[in-house]
């Protein structure tokens, strides 16, 4: 549908269509009951439509809830604030079982990094969040990560605004035009074989009471094996369930 002709993008207009049997003639009469209308425009998105209400204040706030949200059709409740769609975004990630460093991982870039920037900043709608918003944003990661943390953190947002589109809270996702700072390749330090040679002859005849035990001393030079040939860190390998070795 294009644009209503004679009104501009972000205005509504509420008017009534009188029945026949109805004495009122006026658009804006407030006080029968014949059936009101809405026209306009929001967002880009154009609307002329009947709202099968016929009292004019119940009218008024559900516009007044179309103008706050920024969606023509939704109201104040199904669309929910920025904590509360984090909130969400997280107990998704937990439902689908995810791993709990994932788990972990996620809630350190959108429930403590990214919610807190957005408190800071005065964002609480989704609709407050835009590609400059999402930029600033990257900008204050790159002060004090290193390229190859900010993408992470980055993807993390992205996929917290991607998970609010498939909701329907909004219409697009502004992080994907957000470009992550360039990262270069600086290569991987590997052990020598004489070093893991000599980690794990320490790891099988070192001994401290307490510490080095008989069975501790397996666990040490399973570790240093599960390192060497999976390619995992050690917190992810710490947490590495036995069955999936």
């Amino acid at each position: 549908m294009g644009a209503i002709r004679g009104y501009r993008d972000g205005v509504l207009r509420l008017y009534r269509r009188h029945r026949r049997s109805c004495p009122h003639r006026s658009e804006r009469h407030r006080r029968c009951s014949c059936p009101i209308y809405v026209a306009g425009s929001l967002a880009g998105e154009s609307v002329r439509r009947a709202l099968d209400l016929s009292s004019w204040d119940a009218a008024a706030t559900l516009i007044a809830q179309w103008n706050t949200n920024g969606v023509i059709g939704a109201s104040v409740a199904s669309i929910p604030s920025i904590p509360e769609a984090v909130e969400k975004f997280v107990a998704d990630a937990e439902a689908r079982g995810l791993e709990r460093e994932s788990v972990k991982k996620i809630r350190d870039a959108v429930e403590r990094r990214f919610q807190q920037f957005c408190e800071r900043k005065g964002y609480r709608l989704l609709r407050q969040l835009g590609v400059d918003e999402l930029r600033e944003y990257r900008n204050e990661l790159a002060k004090e990560y290193a390229p190859n943390s900010v993408r992470g953190r980055l993807g993390y947002v992205r996929a917290l605004l991607r998970f609010c589109v498939v909701s329907g809270w909004i219409t697009s996702n502004p992080a994907t035009a957000v470009k992550p700072p360039r990262a270069e390749d600086t290569g991987v330090d590997t052990f020598t074989e004489a070093e893991i040679q000599a980690m794990l002859h320490v790891a099988e005849t070192f001994n401290h009471r307490g510490i080095h035990g008989p069975g501790n001393r397996k666990r040490i030079r399973a570790m240093i094996l599960l390192l060497r040939f999976s390619g995992l860190r050690i917190s992810d390998a710490s947490v590495l369930a036995r069955h999936r070795l």
